[in-house]
Parts: C-alpha cells; structure tokens; sequence
C-alpha cells in the first residue's frame, strides 16, 4: 500500500483490507474498510517509504507487521513520520489487513529546525516559514476585526506581544507533527501579508486541515487563491 496505483485504486483496496477491518488512528478516530478506501480516493499526493520493518507470526495464518512510516507532501520537504503496526490475516488462501494502528512520531520537517528550510512558491507568492520579527506586522493585520472574527485563535484586539505568542506556539518542537504555519509574503518585495498553515496532520492518510488568512488590504488581488495552490 506504499504505491501510489494501489492507494488510488478502490478495487486493489478491497481485496487487501478485509470486510471487518478497524482502524486506530493517530487522531483518536476509528475507521473501518469503507472510510478508508474513500479517504484514500482523496489523499494528497505523496510518497511513502518505510524503515524497521518486522513481521512476527502470532499464529498460524495470523501476522503482526511493525514498522516506522514516513510521508512526504509533493513539493515539500515536510515528513510526517509515524509508528505503524497491522495485524494479516490468511482466509482462503488471501493475507488480507485485519486490523492497522498508527501513532505519529519525531520531526515533521527535514532540516536543523521545525520548519527549517521549508519554502512554497507561486507565481507572485513566497510562503516561508513566520519569525519573530513578524510578530509587528502579524499584530496589525491579523488584528483587523474583519480577519479576527474569520479564526478562532486570533484575539480582537491583536497585541504584539499576542502575535508573539501566536507565531511561537506554531513554530514550538514539541508537537511538530500536528501543524506548520507559514508567512504569507509577496515575492517581488517580501510584504508579509497574511498567514497560510496546516493543522490536525493525519500522517496515516497524509490528511491536514487548511487555514489561511490575507491582510484586508490586500483583498482583491486573488493571493488567497494564489495561496492554496
């Protein structure tokens, strides 16, 4: 299930997951064999590899496989890595997943820091990593009511000393696998401009929920668009 055909392919999914198969993922969340396959139909692209692979018998045509995963965004260098392990069943003569759990573990970046190194691109926007030094200019645009009352974790009035605290939770090592937040900035003068990031990583199904927010002034000039691509 590491290729990307299989994962994509809804009938290779049938015959590897048996019909009462469960699903502990990191999240807390249970899924079952049908969740799993329309999750899959919708994941990111990424690629997948895995190290420290073991499988150990625990009966006969019974097999508990361990090992430490890693996923990996396209056109990112953010690694979600988890431990994974999955019980295999034999019936009639097709191993077939039973049961599968995994819990997410180490660094979520390649680099010396969290998010260090990481950069996206498009054509007028370069999303990079949010500094310290940000936390001025976070303070008076995420402050705006019109962008405080659209996200939850930004108060109304904005303080710098709020910003600063804001950028610091999302730029701490101690969850590093839960989210990534990134500075939205203009590429031709380096304007911040507003905020872009993931939160609730799913390194099972290489899944995240998005959030962004651009200043009011900049408004009508499609960077939201721009940044989601």
């Amino acid at each position: 299930m590491t290729q990307e055909e299989v994962r994509r392919s809804p009938d290779e999914l049938k015959q590897l997951l048996a019909d009462d198969f469960r699903e502990f993922g990191g999240s807390g969340r249970v899924f079952d064999k049908q969740q799993i396959i329309a999750g899959l139909q919708t994941q990111a692209p990424c690629q997948l590899w895995l190290e420290d692979f073991q499988a150990t018998p625990l009966a006969p045509d019974v097999v508990l496989v361990t090992y430490r995963g890693n996923c990996k965004l396209a056109d990112s260098e953010v690694v979600a890595r988890s431990l994974r392990s999955s019980i295999w069943k034999r019936r009639k003569g097709i191993w077939q997943v039973v049961f599968h759990q995994g819990t997410p573990s180490g660094s979520a970046s390649i680099g010396t820091g969290k998010d260090a190194g990481v950069k996206l691109e498009t054509d007028r926007l370069l999303l990079r990593p949010l500094v310290p030094e940000d936390a001025q200019t976070v303070a008076r645009l995420a402050g705006r009511r019109e962008i405080a009352d659209t996200t939850l974790s930004i108060p109304h009035p904005c303080s710098e000393q709020q910003a600063q605290e804001w950028i610091a939770l999302r730029a701490a090592q101690g969850n590093p696998a839960k989210q990534i937040a990134f500075g939205i900035t203009i590429k031709a003068d380096g304007q911040l401009i507003g905020a872009a990031g993931l939160g609730d990583i799913d390194p099972e199904h290489c899944h995240a929920e998005m959030g962004f927010w651009i200043g009011v002034e900049w408004w009508g000039n499609g960077f939201a668009t721009d940044s989601r691509s």
